[in-house]
Parts: structure tokens; sequence; C-alpha cells
């Protein structure tokens, strides 16, 4: 669920995130190399003091045993400065440590300036500017030493001479005196004038410590910083491409399932049978058409779902091998025979290559039931014409036939043998019109007359009339009819000639006595289902296509016109009637009749 959530949020949040994660690392970056660079100059900025502070401790020190303070102003006063300068310079990060005055000469100096004779301008005027201070006493000048980056640091530098008159003079201004390194003179200290006004002489004390290392350090410092900066964004950004990338992936899993859900709504809605085997001859798929045709009532794929095809359809799979790809196929199921067509195509897959087969199922079942409806239709309109000329042609002499038998059984009526052979010329003269009405009765098409008819007491109704003959002959009749039993739009007269041809045939074949059952259920579809079944003989399978056919027969007497005659009016009504039959017990007839 919560990945489902990432993946919905629209990719410019994620654009916005990435972009405010980049300004944060931005920033990081940047305070991060500023603290370095406030670390250095704190670093700088000890080191310089303990510098400045060593120098002034140890002339402190010198001043107060005297020996510094007995020579003061002479050249032995500035080589102990000197050595306590040199003494101070204890590594070589130390660039330079001199003592000016306040016009900018060197009095005493050791390091990198310890060559020169006076201090250059920028410096001095860095030191004689107001924005010098005791505290801000230190900056990174624009000068170099041997194009080195330097660290300057000052303070001033005070020296009191005591004597037995008071404060001493001020010292001269210093000047060189000869070949001696790094010791600079003082002025002429008998100069009258300088030792009567001068009370004290200010110097400035001034450490130059070389950056480099420490630049260095803050250099290394950034970069890593930058490194860590540009891995966040990195992650930042393969985070970002990801849930794109997802998103992507989403969006095309999606389609996919969409195309997939609509290909399995097509092959579902078609209205021909699917069923998909791979190249192992294993089903795969079958499609509810597929289920609907060969009834079954679910599938799942599966070596082992194969055995509940009907072998005559698998026959197609295994002849499509020999190039037989289609066939017309008969099969038996519990409601009856089906002509199905089935046709094997083979599924190609990449380089032309088989990766399965499969069989594309039609019920023809309805179009041969439509295409046998037809050929009788036609047998019809011709036995139809010639039943009319038949009629034609025999009544007229029937009639005279049947006249001149009365005329001669009338005046033979003393002589019984001769009476008994008009009389039965007679009765044949009938039988032979009633067949001849039969046959226009079948033949001819009638107008039903439709109206709400009651199954139930139709049913009953016939029951109660052949009760007679049911209960001479030993047979016994039950109805289960199903209550309410929903009432149809039908022919009442039609109908019951329809159920009284069917009971009478059933109990014709149970001469020694036997079982009449007959039910009546309603269906799912409104349609009402009627089963005659009685206990007889059967009915040879070889003659189970030919029982509706005009004239067939298997009785001694009849025209074999009788079923021939239901099976028309049920056609009629809309409905159809089968025959399910069992040769070693009984026969049933099922009628179904549209609501």
């Amino acid at each position: 669920m919560q990945n489902k959530r990432l993946l919905s949020i629209s990719p410019w949040i994620f654009a916005a995130a990435s972009f405010l994660l980049l300004v944060i690392i931005s920033v990081f970056a940047l305070n991060n190399y500023k603290r370095e660079k406030v670390f250095r100059d704190m670093v700088l900025i000890r080191t310089g003091k303990a510098v400045l502070n060593t120098v002034s401790s140890n002339t402190r020190i010198a001043m107060r045993s005297g020996m510094l303070r007995a020579r003061f102003g002479t050249e032995e006063w500035l080589e102990d400065v000197q050595q306590i300068i040199e003494n101070s310079k204890v590594n070589d990060d130390i660039a330079s440590i001199y003592i000016i005055d306040f016009d900018g000469n060197i009095v005493a100096s050791t390091g990198k300036r310890a060559t020169l004779d006076q201090i250059d301008t920028n410096t001095l005027e860095w030191l004689k500017s107001d924005s010098f201070s005791q505290k801000d006493n230190h900056r990174i000048p624009q000068i170099t030493i041997a194009s080195e980056e330097i660290f300057q640091i000052a303070q001033r530098y005070n020296l009191v001479r005591r004597g037995r008159d008071g404060p001493a003079g001020e010292m001269g201004r210093p000047h060189r005196m000869g070949p001696m390194n790094n010791v600079h003179r003082m002025s002429d200290p008998q100069n009258s004038t300088d030792r009567g006004t001068a009370q004290d002489k200010s110097f400035y004390l001034v450490a130059e410590l070389l950056t480099e290392e420490l630049n260095k350090a803050v250099q290394k410092q950034f970069v890593q910083i930058v490194i860590l900066s540009f891995v966040l964004l990195l992650v930042g950004a393969g985070g970002l491409l990801s849930i794109l990338t997802l998103q992507g992936l989403k969006g095309t899993q999606s389609d996919l399932q969409k195309m997939s859900e609509f290909n399995e709504v097509l092959i579902s809605s078609m209205p021909l049978g699917i069923i998909a085997f791979d190249k192992d001859g294993i089903v795969q798929s079958c499609n509810s058409c597929a289920l609907k045709i060969l009834e079954l009532t679910s599938f799942e794929s599966g070596p082992h779902r194969a055995a509940n095809i009907p072998s005559e359809v698998l026959s197609v799979v295994e002849n499509s091998y020999q190039g037989a790809d289609y066939d017309e196929i008969s099969v038996p199921f519990k409601t009856g025979i089906k002509t199905i067509s089935v046709r094997c195509v083979p599924i190609m897959g990449p380089e032309a290559l088989v990766q399965g087969r499969m069989l594309i199922l039609q019920d023809l079942s309805t179009q041969k039931n439509l295409e046998d409806q037809l050929q009788r239709s036609k047998r019809y309109a011709a036995l139809g014409k010639m039943a009319a000329g038949v009629a034609h042609e025999l009544r007229n002499p029937l009639s005279s036939i049947k006249g001149l038998a009365l005329i001669l059984r009338s005046r033979l009526s003393e002589d019984t043998q001769a009476t008994d052979s008009a009389n039965l010329l007679i009765s044949e003269v009938e039988r032979l019109d009633r067949g001849i009405g039969e046959l226009l009765e079948y033949a001819r098409p009638e107008q039903l007359r439709r109206e709400v008819v009651d199954l139930e007491k139709i049913i009953r109704n016939s029951i109660m009339l052949v009760e007679g003959d049911a209960v001479s002959a030993g047979t016994k009749i039950i109805a289960d009819i199903e209550k309410p039993l929903r009432a149809i739009n039908g022919d009442q007269d039609k109908l019951t000639q329809v159920l009284l041809n069917v009971i009478l045939n059933g109990l014709q074949e149970m001469s020694s006595g036997g079982t009449l059952s007959i039910s009546a259920t309603q269906q799912d579809n409104d349609s009402v289902t009627i089963r005659l079944s009685d206990t007889g003989s059967g009915i040879d399978p070889q003659n189970l296509e030919k029982v509706f056919d005009p004239y067939f027969t298997t009785k001694n007497e009849g025209t074999g016109l009788g079923l021939a005659l239901t099976r028309k009016i049920i056609e009629e009504h809309g409905g159809s009637i089968e025959i399910e039959d069992s040769s070693t017990y009984g026969t049933t007839v099922k009628i179904d009749l549209p609501g």
C-alpha cells in the first residue's frame, strides 16, 4: 500500500524535492567551507599570538633580569633582541618575525624578512591605519613572500629604559651598522635632543605565518565536502530516477494489465469457443463459450484438465499434425447430441516457431436444427400439395364406394355373410378416409388459436381421458406437476392432441402393464418442460432418428403420422420435442414449451 502511494506522487514533487535537496547541499557545502576557513584563521591567530607572546615574554624576562636593560640602545641590545626573535621561531610554518619602528624600519628580524631593512608600504599602512587595534590585529595581506601566501599578526612592542634620573629618552631611529646579519643599530644615543625629549620608544612586533599547509587542509576538506555533496546529489538524482522509472514501470504494467483484461474480455465475449494448448499439449486456457459448448462448469489450466475435454474434440488436435485441421463432429452430452465444428490453428511464436495450438469451436446444433426444419418445411409443402390432390382424387370415389356399400348392406340384411362383408367394406372405407384426413391435417398449414392456457389442467384432463384404457391395460399413471406452474400462450386443443398422442403411444408400449410417469417443471428462462416416461420395451437406437418421420411406424396398425403431427404442433408453438431412449428400460419423451 505504501509503495502504491509513493508511486502515485507527481514527478514534479520529486523534482521540487531534488531542487530543494540541491539547495540544502550547496548551503551545507558553503557553510562547511566557511567554517573550515574560520577554523584555519583561528589556528593562525592562536599560533601568531603564541609567537608574539613568546617574544614579549622573553623580552620582559630579559628586561627584568637587568641584562637587556643595561644594554638598551647599544649594539649588544639589538643582538639580544635578535636572539630572542630567532629563538621564538620554533618551526618552519613561521615565515618571519620582525620588529619595526613607526617609520617602517626593520630593527630586528628572522626568517624570510631577515635580509630586508624596510618593511613594505602595504604592511606599514595597515599598521598605521585606524582599523588596526589590539583586537583586530591580524590579516591575510595581498602580498606574498616567495609566491607563498602569508598570515600577518602584529602588536605594539614597547621597551622602557630606567635610570637614576628617571625614564630614559626615546631611542633614535635605527639604521644598519656594518655587515652584521639580522642586527640593526640605533641612532646615535649621544644626540642630546633625542635623549632629552623621548621617554619611551614604541615598536611593532610582527609575526608572519605560512598558510600553505592549513590551506591544503581547507582545500582537502572542501574537496571532501564537494564529493560528499556530489554523492548526496547523485543519491537524490538516483532516487528521483528510480521513482520516475517505477512510475513508468507502473504505467507500463497498468497498460499491460488493461490490455490483458481487454483481451480476456474480448476472448470471453467471442461467440466461438477457444481452447489453447502449449507445445507440450497441455491446456493453458479455455474461454466461457468453450465451457458452454462442452458443458463444463469451470476450467483450470494444467495437463490433467484435458481429461474433461471430449475425446472427439481432442482427436482434431492429433489429426492436425497430419494436416487435417478442420472437422465437424457429433459429440454426445447429457442434454443430447451436439454437432460441433472444430478448427485447429497453430500458435506461432518468434522466428515462426510453433508455440502451441488453438482449437476454435462452434456449436452447429442450432444451425443443423434450422436446416432440418427447413427440409421438413419443404417436405411439408410438397406433401401438402400431394395430399390435396390425393384427397380430391380419392375422397369422391370413396364416398361413392361407401354409399354403394351401405345400399348393398341394406339389401342383404338376411344374408349374414354378405352383411359382414359389406360392413367390412364400409369400415375400411372409413379408415381410408381417416388416413386421408390425417394426411391433410399434417400437411395443411393451420393457424393456431392461441390463448393463455393452464398446462396443469391440460395434463390432468388428458390423463382423465386415457385413464380407462390405462386401467384396462394394467398400467399406472403417476403425475408430478410443479406448483405453481406458469401459464403459457398456446392452442389448448392442439396441446391436448399432443399429450394424448404421446400418452397413448406409451400405453401401447406397455401392453402387459407398467408405469407411466408424467412430470412438469418450470425452467429459469420461463419455459416449461414436460417429461413422459414409460417402462416399456423402449425404441431401437437405429429408429430414434426416424420416429418423427411421416408414415414411419413399427406398429401393425397406424398411419405413422401421429408423432410427425405431434412435432409439427410443438414446433408451431416455438417449442421442441426429443426422445431419450433406453432400449433396455422404457422411453422418455421430453417436451419444451416457451412461456
